[in-house]
């Protein structure tokens, strides 16, 4: 495999993990299995990388939800105290104030992680804490499943090799 292949591979599995994060319908943990399962020497650089990608992901829907924020303001009453800001406003703020950025650690969650990035944004949380956490609970995902998928690699190997004495 040539190294132009293998860099091609993991930018493409950044790309996939950033698209993921997005409220786009797709998942980056196939891709990361599946280059794991082909490049497994390589599994330092794919769990940065989809990392990485992921959490920016994370970010642009922390950004996504400012936007949001300040384009409602602007078409709505302003946005001085609790009983103006409309109950979008309201429970976006009740809901995260109890955990705050920390929250963001479960921004990995199907279904729910996109949306607390965007609510994240929304409230205006300090952007660097929003993206620490959402690393740390994404890179914890993201190594606990390249901790099993290189795990299960012999088994993976074996299985594969007696089914195919099986057929041959």
């Amino acid at each position: 495999m040539s190294s132009w292949g293998l860099m091609g591979s993991l930018a493409l599995l950044a790309l996939i993990a950033f698209l993921s994060a997005t409220l786009l319908p797709l998942g980056s943990e196939p891709a990361l299995v599946a280059f794991l399962i082909w490049q497994p020497e390589w599994w330092m650089p794919a769990l940065l990388l989809a990392t990485a990608g992921n959490s920016a992901g994370g970010l642009l829907n922390w950004w996504m939800g400012k936007g949001a924020k300040s384009q409602w303001a602007k078409r709505t009453l302003p946005i001085e105290n609790p009983q103006s800001r409309g109950w979008i406003s309201n429970w976006c703020h009740n809901t995260l104030s109890l955990l705050g950025p920390k929250g963001l650690v479960l921004s990995w969650l199907p279904l729910v992680g996109d949306p607390l990035c965007v609510l994240a944004g929304w409230l205006e949380w300090n952007w660097k804490s929003c993206l620490w956490f959402m690393a740390l609970g994404k890179g914890l995902r993201y190594s606990f499943l390249s901790w099993v998928t290189l795990g299960s690699l012999p088994w993976m190997e074996d299985f594969v090799r007696k089914g195919m004495n099986q057929f041959f």
